[in-house]
Order: structure tokens, then C-alpha cells, then sequence
């Protein structure tokens, strides 16, 4: 059986490039994201690189509760497993948007959907061999998270992919540790890369842009690709990797325990969902 994986904000930047990989090495590839156009685009180009593939395109407005449950509720009908689950989505406006949840939209798709998206397809993991679950994401920044500010939409851009970035890092290096998930899941840094979401940054960033060597989307995909393939799923699980090396993990997700379980009450309350495992 071909190996079958979903890739989130697949229609754009890394998560494009990525899908590529995979299906020019065997994999059945499933798109999400939110652009019908871009991911029909996306879509044709999987089928002739693989054309055996069984290749699927979803789009999903991640941001919202619902739509989240919806999807996952179709897909864990349609299939009976999944070997790689890469969490890449994560909108870059330029300013903040609450979600019809009530909840910062960059949070949520950052973390909100991640923890849905680990929850729900926990049983098509465990249902294949040496499967792993990916976050795609920037551990360095660790600030506390701050729910009030993420439910009023008071938190900035930048604040906000920080915070989301804290939410799914907490979630990443923690779920194995309690016992939440048994299929590995790892912190990838993929480093800085120009994507289509660069044009979307405030002033100080795209100066500060300015200074740094960009890789292509392509190049990101091709390092992670290779770490996919050399690095075992389970040495990789609550593990941190930036461009394919080890990374030590934070002394704020070193002593986060406190904090992933404050995250989890929180997204209990908001979600509904729970760990099966828990």
C-alpha cells in the first residue's frame, strides 16, 4: 500500500513544495487550503508527477471549530490510515482577525486546528507503520500565552504568530511526554524561506528580511524531505529540528508542563474535544 500523506496550507510556500516531494517519491498526497484555484493548480500538478497517486484536494477554512470537525469527520470516513501528517497552515496578515469562535485567527489555525487535526487522526496514524506528525513552526519564541488578549484580538500580528507559535510548540514537544498521542510528534523549523507570505509582513520585518539569506520554498522542501526520510519517527518524537539539525528545546518548553496543561484546559473549553488518552 502507497504510504498516504495530508499536508496543511498546501496550496502555497512550503506546504506546495512539499506536496511535490512527496508524491515524485510514491506518496498519496492529500492538499488542504483554502484557494480553489491554487489548489486545483496544486492538484494537476501532484497527478502528473504521480499519476498512480490517489491525490485529493480539501478545502478547508481551518480557523473555525466547525469546519475543522467537518473535515476531519469526512476524512476519518474515507480513510483507513495515514503514514504523515504535516501541520504547516498558519495565515500572515497584516492585522488581527477573531474567528467566528471567538478566537484570534492566527491562534487558531496555529494551534487551535493542531490540536483537533492530532486528536481526530490519532487512529489513522496508529494504523501505519512508523507515522509521524510534523509542526511546522518557530520554537524560539516562547512567550506566555496570553487567552484573554487572543479572544479580544488585542495581540498585534507579530504577537499573534508568536503566540500560536508557543500554542503548537507546547503541544509538539509535550503530547508524547503525557501520554496524549502515541504517534511521534516533532517541532520543524524550516528556516527562513520566501513564501508568498512575506509581502504580508509589517514594515520593521521586511526591512529586517532584507538582511537574511532566503532559501526557496523548494529548498525548504527538499531538506525537510531528506530529514523525513533519514530521521526514524520515533527518535523524532518531542524533538525540535531546524533545517534538518537537532535543536535543544527552550528553557520555557523544557519547564512547560504547567503551561501545555493550562493550553489543553483551554482548548478543552473551547473546542469540546478532548484526548482520547487523556
Amino acid at each position: 500500500m502507497k504510504p498516504r500523506a495530508l499536508v496543511t496550507g498546501a496550496t502555497d510556500g512550503i506546504g506546495r513544495a512539499l506536496a511535490f516531494e512527496l508524491a515524485q517519491q510514491g506518496y498519496n498526497v492529500d492538499v488542504l487550503g483554502r484557494d480553489a484555484s491554487r489548489g486545483e493548480a496544486v492538484l494537476q500538478q501532484l497527478q502528473q508527477l504521480h499519476p498512480e497517486g490517489e491525490h485529493q484536494l480539501h478545502l478547508v477554512e481551518l480557523a473555525t471549530i466547525s469546519a475543522n470537525n467537518a473535515f476531519l469527520a469526512r476524512y476519518t470516513q474515507q480513510h483507513q490510515s495515514l503514514q504523515l501528517l504535516v501541520l504547516n497552515a498558519l495565515p500572515h496578515g497584516s492585522k488581527t482577525n477573531i474567528s467566528d469562535d471567538g478566537i484570534e485567527s492566527t491562534f487558531a489555525v496555529g494551534c487551535v486546528s493542531r490540536y483537533l487535526f492530532s486528536e481526530a487522526l490519532e487512529p489513522l496514524l496508529q494504523a501505519s507503520d512508523n507515522s509521524r506528525v510534523i509542526h511546522i513552526a518557530d520554537p524560539s519564541h516562547l512567550d506566555n500565552i496570553n487567552y484573554k488578549l487572543l479572544e479580544d484580538g488585542r495581540t498585534g500580528v507579530g504577537k499573534a504568530t508568536f503566540q500560536a507559535f508557543a500554542g503548537c510548540s507546547l503541544l509538539a514537544y509535550h503530547v508524547n511526554k503525557f501520554g496524549h498521542c502515541n504517534t511521534p510528534h516533532e517541532i520543524y523549523h524550516p528556516g527562513a524561506t520566501s513564501t508568498g507570505q512575506t509581502k504580508n509582513q509589517g514594515l520593521f520585518n521586511k526591512l529586517f528580511s532584507l538582511m537574511i539569506k532566503w532559501q526557496t520554498p523548494e529548498q525548504a522542501a527538499q531538506t525537510l524531505l531528506q530529514h523525513i526520510n533519514e530521521v526514524k519517527a520515533v527518535d523524532a518524537a518531542g524533538k525540535i529540528y531546524k533545517q534538518g539539525e537537532r535543536q535543544k528545546a527552550s528553557p520555557n518548553l523544557l519547564i512547560g508542563e504547567p503551561a501545555y496543561r493550562g493550553l489543553l484546559e483551554w482548548l478543552e473549553e473551547k473546542t469540546q474535544v478532548t484526548f482520547s488518552t487523556k
